[in-house]
């Protein structure tokens, strides 16, 4: 019988990583809380928008990037930071990371506050069920 693969979860590895590297500048997470205002600590949010697969040895997911803060220049900045982070070293946990959409930003009407956000296509190796 063929062995049965699962995708890996690019997305919590990023997470992880990141999370780590700005321990002391950001908060690392899934999702925006709702409460979340301008003059809080900056946000990085994180989200898979799927992408190609090479099965059965790997799959490439597009990593949503986004930081928010209380100006536009922080926000593009955070966001920055973790692009160089997962463009510029080796990601333990990935078989690679490359270049996906460069920075684009906006003002959300929801909470005051600046965003900015890119992508990164991030590879990694399915695993055995």
């Amino acid at each position: 019988m063929k062995a049965i693969r699962l995708p890996g979860d690019a997305l919590t590895v990023v997470a992880d990583f990141l999370e780590e590297l700005l321990a002391d500048s950001a908060d690392v997470r899934l999702s925006l809380p709702s409460e979340w205002q301008p003059g809080d600590r900056p946000a990085v949010v994180l989200a898979d928008d799927s992408g190609p697969q090479q099965w059965p040895v790997s799959t490439i997911s597009q990593i949503r990037v986004s930081g928010w803060a209380s100006g536009r220049d922080d926000a593009r900045e955070v966001t920055g930071r973790c692009l160089g982070h997962l463009l510029g070293v080796r990601v333990p946990g990935l078989s690679s990371v490359r270049a996906g959409a460069n920075l684009i930003d906006g003002f959300d009407k929801h909470n005051g506050g600046f965003f900015a956000t890119a992508t990164v296509l991030a590879k990694v190796r399915t695993k055995s069920l």
